[in-house]
């Protein structure tokens, strides 16, 4: 299993998703936000200090990815920490996904 470690400490106050009312871009690969496109709003202090960021829904997902199994993560760092955790653990990752698609009837 990948080993990441955040430095710091974080503390999440909200974290949701959101249809934008405006254009935004994604704090994680910088892919603009459409108005009226869904995509995750989070906000939290990170040693002390307030901060918010947007990200595109599949940014969101992969965040979502990491906390799931166990990790942390840092703004700006999330798709390459997914990167990392597929190389290390790749194989297992593979197998879980290929015995899901095959419990709902899928090749």
């Amino acid at each position: 299993m990948c080993d990441l470690e955040v430095d710091g400490y974080g503390q999440e106050l909200d974290d949701r998703m959101v249809r934008a009312a405006k254009a935004h871009k994604c704090n994680e690969c910088g892919r603009r936000i459409e108005v009226g496109e869904t995509h995750g709003v989070y906000v939290g202090l990170w040693e002390g200090d307030f901060f918010q960021m947007r990200t595109c829904s599949r940014c969101t997902k992969a965040r979502k990815w990491l906390e799931a199994r166990g990790h942390g993560w840092q703004a700006g760092d999330i798709r390459e920490w997914v990167r990392i955790c597929v190389d290390t653990d790749g194989p297992e990752i593979i197998q879980k996904a290929r015995v899901k698609r095959l419990a709902r009837g899928e090749r």
